[in-house]
């Protein structure tokens, strides 16, 4: 079950959530859920999630969510 297996992990700040596999994983358990499979589906979650780390009021200017959105660029 995807909650026992992510439930102790930790997660990176809300402003680096384009980057954490652990959001990822909770992403892809919580589209199974509503059974959405569809690659498709996958990628419009990457896509909003990258978008909103890229909001100036989520990252704040956030030294190391910067860097990471320089290293990760968009879809």
């Amino acid at each position: 079950v995807a909650f026992d297996r992510l439930k102790g992990r930790a997660l990176l700040p809300a402003c680096q959530a384009h980057a954490d596999d652990v959001r990822k994983s909770i992403d892809a358990a919580v589209l199974k859920v509503f059974g959405l499979h569809g690659e498709g589906a996958a990628q419009t979650v990457d896509a909003l999630r990258w978008l909103w780390c890229n909001e100036p009021s989520v990252h704040g200017g956030n030294r190391a969510a910067m860097r990471l959105r320089k290293q990760q660029p968009g879809p």
